[in-house]
């Protein structure tokens, strides 16, 4: 159907009077759409009939060949009684298995902008039924004036429900994409572990050797009469020995035994003097 062959999706007019709501909806349709170009819209149109009229056509054959089975089924009762699903629900089937276009360079790829379209489409037929010729409304037992108001106040009815529909898609987006910034974080936050786990594996023996020869000399520094050079003689040759790590005594001093108290007394000098 082309149904913006007399409305126009941006800018045709809305009336307020008798659905107030319907102008909300395409007002707020409009704005989803207010970065894609006219002729985009149009191409999203007849995507979405597409759409519409493939799940129509997979529910119905799907439905008959269920008929078709049961041999005691009435063909004919079931081409009066089936109801094929309305344009809503077939875009929303269409989006959820997939059937809507995949390439990111497509303008209707993006199930926001086909529902947004759609309730458009859905405007339009409204606005259409509202001012169409009275014979041309088609029949109802309550007269002309109720056939227009039931057939506009389905379009109108369905137009709100297509835009909830493309609130629902742009959500998802928003959560879609706080779920990529969460897991880029971490992403992140694995890698710097990543990166200060290798840093441990690579430094861990000198950082246990470093810890064992700051604790050695906690506990035997009056031994060495808190000589750090005579201690440091002795204990680089034990980290060689016992944590295979080579380090020189001035290093061991000076870097190791750093922040530990100073020598009180030159190498060599006895400790009462």
């Amino acid at each position: 159907m082309d149904c913006f062959e007399k409305f126009d999706p941006l800018e045709g007019n809305v009336p307020l009077y008798p659905f107030f709501g319907l102008f909300d909806v395409a007002w707020k349709a409009r704005e989803l759409l207010k970065e894609v170009p006219k002729d985009q819209i149009l191409w999203i149109e007849k995507d979405v009939d597409y759409q519409v009229e493939r799940v129509r056509e997979y529910f119905y054959n799907t439905a008959l060949e269920r008929v078709e089975s049961n041999n005691e089924a009435d063909l004919e009762k079931f081409e009066e009684e089936y109801e094929e699903p309305s344009e809503v629900e077939a875009l929303s089937f269409a989006t959820d298995v997939g059937w809507g276009p995949t390439d990111p360079e497509e303008p209707g790829s993006c199930p926001v902008k086909c529902a947004a379209v759609l309730a458009l489409m859905l405007v339009a037929s409204c606005v259409e039924t509202l001012e169409c010729p009275e014979e041309d409304l088609g029949f109802s037992e309550d007269g002309p004036v109720a056939a227009r108001l039931i057939s506009a106040a389905n379009s109108a009815f369905d137009a709100a429900l297509a835009f909830g529909l493309a609130l629902k898609y742009e959500r998802h987006i928003e959560i879609t994409n706080e779920m990529e910034v969460d897991m880029e974080q971490r992403l992140a936050d694995f890698n710097k572990d990543k990166a200060r786990r290798a840093a441990l594996r690579k430094h861990g023996p000198t950082n246990r050797a470093k810890a064992f020869v700051v604790a050695e000399w906690a506990k035997h520094k009056s031994a060495y009469s808190e000589n750090k050079s005579a201690f440091a003689r002795d204990y680089v040759r034990r980290v060689h020995n016992e944590y295979q790590v080579s380090i020189t005594e001035k290093q061991m001093r000076e870097v190791w035994l750093k922040d530990t108290p100073s020598a009180s007394k030159p190498d060599g000098m006895p400790a009462d003097g």
